[in-house]
């Protein structure tokens, strides 16, 4: 579900388009990682650029995100998207998926794409670094945005729901 194959595929597209000296991080557990995956990551032409870190802490978690050019959450399904609002906080323009809750958490502070569709994730990537302006408005929206998503408005607002009769 986090369909990691097709982001390899993509920023190897992307890659070769562009000659761009990004490279592709992917933190976390690698409970996705499958022969089908292997054979993508080792026919790459740029598997010197793509690096797994594996799990990381919340520390190392929020200084990757903080730093990052941007975030690209293309999973094939997510129950909340946590990611995403993570990302904008830390004024990250986001590339996500057009399924699940993803549009919804991200509105028109994130490139929506469909993740079954390389060319879709690859033309995202290139036009995060060909369009500062555009990736500027993105970090602008997104901050801006995540605001909505705060523990504590939250919490009143469960506590508001549950307290009502």
């Amino acid at each position: 579900r986090k369909n990691v194959k097709r982001l390899i595929s993509a920023f190897e597209q992307f890659k070769e388009k562009t000659q761009s000296t990004h490279k592709l991080l992917i933190a976390g557990g690698m409970l996705w990682k499958t022969s089908d995956f292997e054979q993508t990551y080792l026919q790459s032409s740029w598997k010197e650029d793509i690096v797994f870190l594996g799990r990381v802490s919340n520390e190392a978690l929020r200084e990757l995100t903080a730093t990052a050019f941007a975030s690209c959450f293309v999973t094939l399904f997510e129950g909340f998207g946590l990611p995403i609002v993570e990302a904008m906080k830390s004024g990250t323009p986001v590339i996500t998926s057009n399924r699940s809750s993803m549009p919804e958490i991200g509105g028109e502070a994130v490139l929506i794409v469909n993740p079954e569709n390389v060319a879709d994730i690859d033309k995202a990537m290139k036009r995060l670094i060909e369009d500062d302006s555009m990736r500027n408005e993105l970090i602008g929206k997104g901050l801006e945005r995540s605001k909505i998503f705060d523990w504590h408005i939250t919490a009143k607002l469960v506590f508001q729901f549950i307290t009502t009769d």
